[in-house]
């Protein structure tokens, strides 16, 4: 009978009890990602249990852990047997147990793979009937006869399984170390876990407490659950654990400091001067693999931190360790990568390619310097080249080795005449079919290469010198041409006063010849051609030349850097807008108040933007009807930026009204701003104070600003 299944159907215990009731003889397999173990029955009891094909029984450890055998008794019967025994005859033979202890042993080791199988969940199993494989379970184990009822352990089973989930919340592995407290045993619920609490010291783990106590590794671990549970013991601490393994290493205990230093790295992996500890107490036991994979992983973490002379020097250390593990040269090679240095990683690479090489992995290292050669800081390095071609026509690749010869010589030949005939030589001898190697090497022995070297060098000095004096000329001719322009241009500059036709004729050939002095220069003159018709504009707009300012503003506008260009486009608006005032200003001073349209349209320009207008044209008008008008514009809005301009016009009019209406205007600005006005006047009064025509106004404006409460009028 065969029948097979997974536990996702039906669970283990109920395959059992489906054994064990109908009385089947043969043999379960059971099996998962991690492992597989087979258990035998016969006629529905558990008969026998094995690890897996090839594996044997734990039957020495199980024995020492439960007392049934001395430990150093059995370590020395290891030791002094000169061939391999089974174990349970090396227990008999020498008389370390009997056969009923055997049988005994064999029995709990069934029951307890057993309840180990009771704690999958997710497994595959197949049963077989008849007899077993042969060699598949132990020949002593069948000779014990052993036969378990399935139902009282199908309860244990239960029971441990339920409890094996608590303990895995404590108990991690058998390597695990805990810590007791001193009134741990006195204090403890039962005997069990009294025992266990004895031999709690932070260095003992939980298969040493095993033997230690002579108890079953699951009641140690429920031992260690209750212990924990009720505050009596806790999990050793990295720094325990590290002060256990110096003292270890005190005592000269170097295996026992080495299991130590192990288990602390294991809750402080990133301690690098442990991990050193640890790979030092290594290398003084012998043990120079183990030490060198401890000191790749400090050459790890010292690269991560970019501390690269720390990680290359553990890769020394390591290297000289366990010089045959060619991955410690591919890691070391790929730090001194990062560091830069090429030299370093030049010599990196040959020892790589040397241990590939003398590990009979030719064709590895040659990839490794191929990969290094054609990219990466080392691309066409002549050392890794000659190395590689060597490599290549040692592992019988010939045309490869051809190949990077003549690579060396297409790369160093020209600068090394004996490295070229060396490496073409060398091609020829991997290659001697090959004519185009045979002509190269030829005409380097006949020279013809080198004459013809000397053609081409004389030939392209010669190109060279053809081209610069063909540049120089026509840069030359470029440069009289364009400079005459210049010239011409300059010469009717004075002409040209609004700059309509100077400045675009700058620009273009500032654009048209930039590479030349004569268009640096053209495009100086022009930003400074267009600066000074920005200021010649404003002028213009003083002048009250409205239509000749635009005039200018357009011709200068592109020209302009960025700043500027935006106040030639605000005064530009300004005068767009100002137009109209102009217009009716000039019409009030050709005739006066009798233009009563042109007279309003100054009165009534009160606007904030049309300040500048009457503070600007205020002081360069000359009949009074205009100063009155302005006057009056200016009264609502009248600060210190106008003040000068009401003084100014104060003083040059000689009608009584137009000196009261700047009077009241002077005081209308005092009260917005008088240190602002003060200030604005302080040059102007002190200029006019001793002409005695002015000095009766300079005094009533001293005396306007310096007193907001001033009244007009005396």
């Amino acid at each position: 009978m065969t029948f097979s299944g997974d536990l996702s159907g039906i669970s283990l215990p109920d395959v059992f009890q489906n054994l064990a009731g109908n009385r089947s003889t043969g043999t379960l397999h059971v099996k998962w990602d991690k492992g597989e173990r087979y258990v035998r029955f016969a006629e529905g009891k558990i008969a026998g249990y094995a690890p897996g094909a090839g594996k044997e029984l734990p039957l020495l450890d199980h024995a020492v852990e439960r007392g049934h055998a001395d430990d150093a008794a059995v370590q020395k019967a290891i030791s002094g047997r000169r061939r391999r025994k089974r174990p349970a005859r090396l227990l008999l033979d020498f008389k370390l147990c009997d056969r009923e202890t055997l049988d005994t042993a064999f029995r709990e080791l069934t029951a307890e793979g057993i309840y180990d199988l009771f704690t999958l969940s997710t497994a595959q199993f197949s049963f077989t009937a008849g007899d077993p494989p042969p060699d598949l379970f132990d020949l002593d184990l069948l000779a014990a006869e052993v036969r378990l009822e399935v139902g009282p352990h199908l309860l244990e089973g239960a029971r441990r399984a339920d409890e094996m989930q608590r303990i895995r919340t404590v108990v991690g592995s058998d390597q695990d170390l805990f810590v007791a407290d001193a009134q741990a045993h006195k204090r403890a619920p039962d005997e069990n876990t009294a025992t266990v609490a004895a031999v709690l010291d932070g260095r003992t783990d939980v298969a040493g407490i095993a033997r230690a106590t002579q108890l079953s590794r699951f009641t140690v671990g429920a031992a260690l659950l209750t212990l924990v549970q009720q505050g009596l013991a806790r999990p050793a601490t990295g720094e325990e654990i590290a002060a256990l393994a110096e003292f270890a290493l005190a005592d000269n205990q170097r295996e026992e400091a080495i299991r130590l230093l192990g288990q602390a790295l294991v809750r402080m992996p990133r301690e690098s001067l442990l991990r050193r500890r640890l790979a030092e107490t290594l290398a003084s036991a012998g043990r120079k693999r183990e030490a060198a994979g401890e000191l790749a992983m400090l050459a790890f973490q010292a690269a991560e931190e970019e501390r690269f002379s720390d990680a290359l020097s553990h890769y020394e250390r390591a290297i000289d360790l366990d010089p045959a593990d060619v991955l410690l040269h591919q890691r070391r090679c790929e730090t001194l990568r990062r560091t830069g240095d090429k030299d370093a990683l030049r010599k990196g690479l040959m020892q790589w390619a040397q241990r590939l090489e003398s590990l009979g992995l030719a064709d590895r290292a040659c990839e490794v310097l191929g990969t290094h050669a054609d990219g990466g800081p080392l691309r066409g390095d002549q050392m890794l080249l000659l190395r590689l071609a060597e490599l290549e026509k040692a592992n019988g690749n010939l045309p490869a080795a051809a190949a990077r010869h003549l690579q060396i010589v297409d790369l160093f030949g020209a600068k090394d005449s004996r490295l070229e005939g060396k490496c073409l030589r060398a091609a020829l001898q991997a290659m001697p079919d090959d004519q185009a190697i045979q002509r190269r090497l030829s005409d380097l022995e006949s020279g013809r290469a080198a004459r013809r070297s000397r053609r081409r060098r004389t030939l392209l000095l010669t190109s060279i010198a053809a081209t610069v004096f063909g540049s120089l000329l026509f840069a030359g001719i470029c440069e009289l041409t364009t400079s005459w322009q210049l010239t011409r241009v300059l010469r009717e500059r004075p002409a040209d006063g609004c700059g309509n036709a100077t400045l675009p004729a700058l620009r273009t050939i500032a654009a048209s010849h930039s590479f030349l002095p004569s268009g640096a220069m053209a495009c100086a003159i022009a930003d400074e051609e267009s600066m000074r018709l920005l200021r010649l504009a404003a002028d213009l707009r003083l002048q009250c030349r409205v239509d000749e300012a635009i005039a200018t503003l357009d011709a200068a506008l592109e020209s302009l850097p960025e700043g500027a260009r935006l106040r030639a486009e605000e005064l530009k608006a300004q005068l767009l807008y100002e137009a109209p005032l102009f217009v009716a200003l000039a019409k009030v001073e050709h005739s006066g108040s009798n233009d009563a349209l042109a007279c309003q349209l100054l009165e009534r320009a009160t606007g904030p933007e049309f300040v500048d207008f009457a503070r600007d044209m205020l002081s360069r008008v000359h009949c009074d009807a205009a100063r009155t008008h302005l006057l009056l514009a200016l009264q609502n809005n009248a600060d210190s930026r106008a003040a000068e301009a009401v003084v100014r016009a104060w003083l040059a009019t000689k009608d009584p009204a137009v000196a009261r209406l700047a009077e009241r205007v002077l005081v209308s600005a005092v009260e917005k701003d008088a240190n602002g006005v003060r200030d604005a006047l302080e040059i102007l009064l002190r200029q006019h104070h001793d002409h005695p025509e002015y000095r009766p106004i300079v005094d009533r404006a001293l005396e306007i600003t310096s007193s907001t409460t001033a009244t007009p009028g005396r």
